[in-house]
């Protein structure tokens, strides 16, 4: 797709811009409102040169800053723009872009630095203009692959099994069954106890034994193992017991009884 002159200039002045480090965003804001909102093709059309004049404050106001800031702005595009000043006021101000770039002849867009015309694409077999000598290659130009060479691209590839799958293959998982009627039996029971009096902590194990029913059965729980589950239910009741006995208050000894009775005489 071609542009004309006055559109190309503009992207390769704004172009120069935008790539200037020197120049910081609310500036290049203010450069692409001048090149194009404002600048004037009839200007461009007569003179070759790309001009505008908007009034400053309604610049700023385009740009989303204040009058001071746009002024700022045109001291970092001195390089870029010459300003102008066209009433004693200052609100309107003409802007003459002197970018670092320039037009071939007629302003047609030929001749932009940085721009190069795209190149013909060339038939097979023709000869290249841009390089003596060479031809764009042919399809005889290939040469055939050696006998008994196979297209590495065409090969079957052999897809390994995922290790997890493979361990899943071997290892099969255990069935889950619902809760036997008998359990919790007499011997979890017993595991239970010693646990919680070997940390001197007090248990009922009828009321333990008959939330555990109640609680798996109204869930239709299924378990692979159903003691590993008691154990589970016994630490949970342990830990429980502990943070229950670590809130409340420690009744006093008869010692700490007698210390208290001399400090208070």
């Amino acid at each position: 797709m071609s542009v004309d002159g006055f559109t190309a200039r503009r992207l390769v002045i704004l172009e120069a811009i935008l790539r200037d480090p020197a120049v910081s965003p609310f500036a290049a804001r203010v450069a692409g409102l001048l090149l194009l909102r404002y600048a004037s093709r009839e200007v461009f059309a007569s003179t070759g040169l790309i001009e505008a004049w908007p009034a400053q404050t309604t610049l700023a106001r385009e740009a989303g800053g204040k009058p001071e800031s746009v002024r700022r702005a045109r001291i970092q595009l001195a390089g870029y723009v010459t300003a102008e000043l066209r009433d004693g006021r200052g609100n309107t101000t003409r802007y003459r872009f002197d970018g670092p770039l320039s037009l071939g002849k007629g302003h047609a867009g030929e001749g932009v630095s940085g721009h190069k015309p795209p190149r013909e694409r060339l038939p097979f077999g023709a000869q290249n203009p841009h390089r003596p000598g060479m031809k764009t290659p042919t399809v005889g130009d290939r040469k055939p692959p050696p006998e008994g060479a196979t297209n590495p691209m065409k090969e079957p590839i052999e897809i390994e099994p995922c290790e997890s799958r493979a361990r899943r293959a071997r290892s099969p998982s255990k069935p889950r069954s619902s809760l036997p009627a008998n359990f919790p039996d007499a011997a979890a029971l017993m595991r239970m106890r010693d646990r919680f009096e070997a940390e001197g902590l007090p248990v009922d194990l009828a009321d333990e034994s008959e939330r555990f029913r109640a609680y798996h059965e109204a869930r239709g729980t299924l378990s692979a193992s159903w003691p590993a589950s008691w154990t589970t239910w016994t630490l949970n009741g342990l830990r429980m017991a502990r943070e229950r006995r670590a809130a409340s208050p420690q009744p006093a000894s008869p010692i700490d009884w007698a210390l208290q009775g001399i400090a208070n005489r």
